[in-house]
């Protein structure tokens, strides 16, 4: 109780002090408790803020600590904090609130081309380095050791066959424009020999291979250990627990989309989308895809995407403090990804619509859309392969089809799901097996060599599989 309130009922030396005393102090509270009663009111009715929303949203009451590691977010605190920040710029007069207020309105739609524009630049990077790296393999350009093949013969493709060295040439890349074939000294191989060009062939993809593996052992990170608690100690029989087994996390491993998932649908890992992991996440891409086995980029590229939107949006204020809506950007970002990964603005808002996010509002689906629409056009205005497209290949629908070609189509469609589905059900046991073993368990390094090192003497007798995977 106050010092106001008791001050009449302790100092009042009989009823007519106590009357006369606490006639003053109980009017002037109802004065005050109808005063803030109308304030409130008028907040309510007139969306505007009111004394105590305003010093609340200058005072940390209310402030929720900092999430802690590997936590989930407070979906509710963060959109009631929201809602008083919006209260408190645009509930204010003049012309300064007016235009925080438009700057705030307008900041979304600026991140979110930022976001799209910087993911283009860095997938425009990755393609570029990737293209080089890869025709390392096979050596490299006289005039210039950063260009690629292609690059190096201006369009024309010196590729090795039974056919070509017959003189024939496939239709459909000579309507492309390229001399398949065709001589091209500007492009220097490393040896003349043929158990030679294997050798260096092998020994690049496994310096790729382990490269990329190097780069990614950058990124590990300790993950909170689990030890059982008092109550499980009658499961020892009264001997002694063991020890808690902390595990550790690959930052940059894999596509990382799994991990996008949790952290969109409001998990906090920490140290999973900042500068570090971007850069070791881009380089390893490079390697990993230049050493010939069959993987791409488009899984990492939505990790990519990810990182580039939390740099981004964490400079604002309103994203940094906010769980709620720093996810609503990274919903944009993750669809810029398979934009400039596929060329498909549009798939990609369907990706982080359908597949990807969990709180996905109406405002975030355009946003979405705008942030792949500046990935897309600023990927296809860098050109990164050379031909004014955004991908590496095309379908055109200038074909006719007749009935048998629709049967045939609706088999292939039944056999790709079957083999898919076989596919992944044995690399799953494949994986449970080989991972096994202690050798392999105690080194994964030596998993990622017998990979790259079987996919490579498999690869480099047919001289259409040399090439990277998605170039194949």
């Amino acid at each position: 109780m106050a010092d106001d309130e008791r001050a009449p009922l302790l100092e009042g030396d009989g009823p007519e002090d106590r009357e006369h005393g606490s006639a003053p102090a109980v009017n002037d509270r109802r004065l005050n408790k109808s005063a803030r009663q109308d304030d409130e009111a008028a907040s309510i009715v007139k969306s505007h803020v009111s004394v105590s929303e305003r010093k609340l949203a200058d005072s940390a009451v209310g402030e929720r600590l900092p999430y802690n590691d590997y936590t989930t977010i407070d979906w509710l605190h963060d959109l009631a904090k929201d809602s008083y920040r919006l209260r408190t710029i645009h509930g204010r007069q003049g012309i300064r609130y007016k235009f925080l207020s438009l700057l705030d309105e307008a900041s979304g739609w600026m991140v979110a081309a930022l976001i799209g524009i910087l993911t283009a630049c860095v997938a425009f990077l990755v393609d570029v380095a990737e293209a080089t790296v890869s025709d390392w393999k096979l050596g490299y350009c006289k005039r210039n050791p950063f260009l690629d093949r292609e690059a190096c013969c201006d369009g024309r493709m010196p590729v090795e066959g039974p056919d070509l060295h017959r003189g024939s040439e496939p239709s459909h890349l000579a309507k492309l424009g390229f001399e398949v074939g065709a001589a091209c000294p500007e492009f220097v191989e490393w040896t003349s020999h043929g158990a030679g060009q294997f050798a260096v062939y092998v020994g690049f993809a496994l310096a790729f291979g382990l490269a990329s593996v190097c780069v990614t052992l950058t990124t590990k990170r300790s993950l909170p250990a689990a030890s059982p608690g008092t109550g499980d100690i009658d499961l020892y029989h009264g001997g002694p627990r063991p020890m808690a087994r902390g595990k550790t996390m690959f930052m940059a491993a894999g596509s990382g989309i799994p991990e996008i998932k949790a952290v969109l649908s409001g998990f906090e890992i920490p140290y999973l989308l900042d500068l570090r992991v971007l850069v070791v996440k881009a380089i390893g891409a490079v390697f990993a895809v230049a050493t010939g086995m069959s993987l791409g980029k488009e899984g990492p590229f939505v990790h990519i995407s990810t990182c580039v939107g939390w740099l981004v949006a964490r400079l604002l204020p309103k994203y940094r403090d906010n769980g709620r809506k720093m996810r609503e950007m990274l919903s944009a970002s993750c669809a810029s990804g398979i934009s400039v990964a596929f060329g498909a603005p549009i798939g990609g808002v369907l990706f982080s619509y359908e597949e990807i996010s969990t709180y996905f509002p109406r405002k975030v689906l355009w946003r979405t859309f705008f942030c792949s629409m500046a990935g897309a056009i600023v990927l296809k205005a860098l050109n990164p392969h050379g031909t004014g497209k955004l991908v590496l290949f095309e379908a055109h629908y200038g074909t006719s089809y007749s009935a048998i070609h629709y049967l045939v189509f609706v088999v292939l469609g039944i056999a790709g799901g079957v083999f898919g589905g076989l596919f992944c059900k044995l690399n799953f046991i494949w994986s449970r097996w080989f991972r096994s073993f202690r050798l392999i368990k105690e080194h994964p390094v030596l998993e990622v060599f017998l990979v790259v090192l079987v996919t490579a003497l498999m690869q480099y007798p047919n001289p259409i599989t040399r090439g990277p995977g998605d170039a194949m």
